[in-house]
């Protein structure tokens, strides 16, 4: 995730003040829930087509990453769907945030 970003998404929680290991705990674990929300939209954002080939190169042995790379290749918003994914999932937390500290 970006730092400004990053950032936004501390001051959002009001978590600024936390210490730096627990504030990156946090932001790892938004930016895994957004990641896990964007990967079940695949199938609406991807063509069948597209689809299919992420698909073939999960069978074979394409590590995740190769694969989420050439996804996000293959969505030129990808970068902006992640961003608007992880401000929702931090306005979501808002009310839970200073259980936290």
């Amino acid at each position: 995730m970006k730092n400004d970003l990053k950032q936004q998404v501390l001051k959002m929680l009001n978590l600024g003040d936390l210490e730096p290991e627990k504030q990156d705990v946090i932001v790892a674990k938004i930016e895994l829930l957004a990641n896990e929300r964007l990967a079940t939209a695949l199938p609406e954002l991807l063509s069948d087509e597209q689809y299919a080939q992420a698909d073939q190169m999960r069978q074979a042995g394409k590590s995740d990453e190769e694969v989420m790379d050439w996804i996000e290749s293959q969505l030129p918003n990808y970068a902006e769907m992640m961003e608007a994914l992880i401000l929702d999932i931090a306005e979501e937390l808002k009310p839970t945030a200073d259980s936290v500290k």
